[in-house]
């Protein structure tokens, strides 16, 4: 739990922009509900790699969300049945069922397209929520900072510093949240040519 406050605090202070951080949990949240040796959890590394969202949060992300798929595993596998079974992706799929790329992506276990289903959903959801609290939390601490280097009176600077340090862990000055978010990370789209 400490190194998620510790990618927390450190999200507030680098000025990552809200919108990277949102897609970073929604991607690591895809991941955990569709984790599994198959080429559909290698297109989300792919995208998570090539996009500019920050890894660390990607990857805790991930690991929450596939404790939460393992803990709800019944309600995405009767969730898979019903879309493979009883709605139109499954007659979709039927005259496909023994294809190699059926089988690659794992399309055919139900467990992993109902998580695909429900990590869609909640993804957006717990990206979105994180968006909003990192924009919440940056404009917070920023009001802060600058409140404590507009004081005159000693004792209430000494009590928003010592309050910053024993919170953030340091003093610095916060940068603000960049104006533009960055799409792709030039490095992750390189290396993922490079796999491919």
């Amino acid at each position: 739990m400490r190194k998620i406050y510790e990618s927390l605090l450190g999200v507030v202070e680098s000025g990552q922009h809200p919108r990277e951080v949102g897609m970073a949990v929604f991607l690591g949240t895809l991941a955990g509900f569709v984790s599994g040796w198959n080429l559909t959890l290698v297109v989300v590394l792919v995208l998570a790699l090539m996009l500019a969202g920050p890894l660390r949060i990607f990857f805790q992300t991930w690991g929450l969300a596939a404790t939460l798929a393992w803990m709800v595993t019944p309600a995405t596998y009767r969730l898979g049945v019903q879309l493979l079974e009883h709605s139109s992706f499954g007659e979709f799929l039927d005259p496909h069922a023994y294809s190699a790329w059926v089988a690659l992506f794992d399309l055919d276990r139900f467990t992993l397209v109902g998580g695909a289903c429900l990590g869609l959903l909640l993804g957006v959801l717990a990206g979105g929520l994180a968006a909003w609290t990192t924009r919440w939390l940056q404009h917070r601490y920023l009001a802060l900072v600058d409140r404590f280097a507009s004081h005159e009176d000693r004792l209430y600077r000494f009590t928003i510093r010592t309050a910053c340090w024993l919170v953030f862990g340091s003093l610095s000055r916060p940068q603000p949240a960049r104006a533009k978010a960055r799409t792709f990370r030039m490095a992750g789209v390189a290396f993922c040519l490079l796999i491919l």
